[in-house]
């Protein structure tokens, strides 16, 4: 009886020395309190432990560390199961990690992680990043979409955010920006032809993609950026069908959508090697670098760079038989009076291979080209002939006046040259004049992109003589003509007198250049 009664008093004692040195245990039974360890390597060993083997329904609503794995929620990261369920609550558990708002409202998540460890994760539908959260990410994995992944319209394997105004829980009633400081890196999406879209952001600012991000097996689209600013998407790979896939009949992809509002966002230093769009931009402040589409060739009727509106900036990029097409906006109404779109772009610096070239696509029935500088690209088109520019006027469309654009130090391959491929807004030429000639005409139809129907601007003409004749001289322009009418005819004493002009298509709205 001495011996009972002094082990349950030991026994009582040992408890009441466990739950002062160790309550967790005690609150938390079944888990481990990594921090009891006092070695941060023992630490770090047995939160390893703890991510691999603890159930989801014993996790603690509080936890030190803010990385969470899906395994821990009972994901397959295998790919054979659906782990659609334990992913969501995967992503439910992370939001709970902020307690603080950020000066607009959002709850700061203070650098939380989903953390695939690797795993590939199948799943049948959306997995939702909630609005009105800051400071997250998701890293290192893949998520691939299963052949019963949910036929909702528009629907993408993984969403930031959703469509609609903050509410006072979600970022604040007055904030459009739901979502903040995101990064999503080295993450491999495959929609596997079953799922509309890859990755979706709404209505967020400061969005991190890349480097490492593989986009592949989607319908619709890639990557939408919808009503979200200041994005950054770099180093990374879409593609409609894989590479070495049986070629598509047909492609219906866009690699990356930049829409909705969406604004100051760079693209840098990506492969679009399939689909039927590359990037569609909608937003002058987005900037195009890097980016290089060998996606659906144009003569099929790819695209690899869209100017949706005829704004944005390209620059060095590697436009691969898939064409520029920049839609033109600004138009003349029926009171014959300008209406100003969002018309101002540039390209500068790019490639153009084979077959591809530069659509300016008329968007109007009486269109105006304006604000458009395109300089310092190079057309090499190996053994195809084609020209630099071509003008869609389709669906009843056409354009009738050039304004503040620029196109000039251009490069194109020399059987594109030795054709008369070289187009331009500028053009230069030389005529000799004739003994007893008093008026010559310089036709500059050939050289200049646009139709005697714009014409040449009259204020652009520039014209000399050199040689052995000198005589005042003036000029008169019809269409891509221009007459110069010399004040005497040339004497039959000239052995050689030429005359060079150089004219313009484009208007300039303003003195300055």
């Amino acid at each position: 009886m001495y011996l009972i009664a002094t082990f349950a008093v030991l026994q009582l004692m040992t408890m009441v020395v466990r739950a002062t040195i160790n309550p967790y245990h005690y609150q938390n039974p079944g888990q481990l309190d990594v921090y009891s360890f006092s070695d941060s390597r023992h630490q770090m060993l047995a939160q390893k432990l703890v991510n691999k083997i603890v159930p989801s329904s014993s996790i603690p609503s509080q936890s030190k560390s803010h990385v969470v794995n899906p395994t821990s929620f009972g994901a397959d990261p295998t790919g054979v199961n659906d782990s659609t369920v334990q992913l969501q609550a995967a992503v439910n558990f992370l939001v709970n990690f902020g307690t603080t708002k950020d000066a607009q409202g959002r709850i700061n998540l203070g650098g939380a992680v989903l953390d695939l460890d690797g795993g590939i994760f199948s799943i049948s539908d959306t997995i939702l990043f909630p609005p009105g959260y800051s400071s997250f990410s998701i890293y290192h994995g893949s998520l691939i979409a299963r052949s019963n992944f949910t036929s909702a319209a528009g629907s993408y394997l993984l969403q930031i955010g959703s469509l609609g105004k903050c509410t006072s829980t979600s970022g604040g009633s007055n904030n459009k920006n739901c979502n903040s400081d995101i990064s999503i890196t080295e993450v491999t999406i495959d929609g596997r032809q079953f799922a509309f879209g890859g990755l979706s952001v709404w209505d967020s600012m400061n969005i991190n993609i890349g480097p490492s991000l593989y986009v592949v097996g989607y319908v619709g689209v890639g990557v939408s950026l919808q009503g979200s600013g200041a994005g950054f998407i770099h180093e990374s790979w879409f593609g409609q069908f894989p590479p070495g896939s049986p070629k598509p009949i047909v492609s219906t992809g866009t690699a990356i959508l930049l829409n909705s509002g969406q604004h100051d966002c760079d693209i840098f230093n990506i492969i679009i090697f399939s689909g039927l769009v590359g990037v569609n931009t909608t937003n002058g402040a987005n900037r195009l670098q890097g980016v290089h589409t060998w996606n659906l060739a144009g003569s099929h009727g790819g695209t690899g760079i869209r100017l949706h509106k005829g704004s944005g900036r390209i620059n060095n990029c590697y436009l691969d038989y898939a064409p520029l097409v920049i839609g033109i906006e600004d138009y003349q109404n029926e009171n014959k009076k300008y209406v100003i779109g969002n018309d101002i772009a540039i390209v500068e610096g790019n490639l153009f291979l084979g077959s591809s070239t530069m659509v300016l696509e008329a968007g109007h029935k009486n269109t105006i080209v304006s604000n458009l500088i395109v300089t310092g690209n190079i057309f090499h088109s190996n053994n195809v002939i084609n020209a630099t520019v071509i003008l869609d006027e389709s669906n009843g469309n056409k354009f009738i006046n050039v304004e503040n654009m620029i196109m000039e130090n251009n490069e194109v391959g020399q059987k594109m040259e030795s054709s008369g491929k070289k187009l331009s807004t500028r053009a230069t030429d030389t005529a000799a004049l004739l003994i007893g000639t008093k008026n010559i005409t310089i036709n500059f139809d050939q050289p200049l992109i646009f139709s005697s129907s714009i014409g040449i601007d009259p204020l652009s003409v520039k014209c000399f003589l050199h040689g052995e004749f000198a005589t005042a001289i003036s000029t008169s322009v019809n269409g891509n003509e221009v007459t110069i009418h010399l004040s005497e005819v040339v004497p039959s004493w000239v052995n050689y007198s030429s005359v060079t002009c150089s004219v313009d298509q484009s208007r300039r709205r303003s003195p300055a250049h």
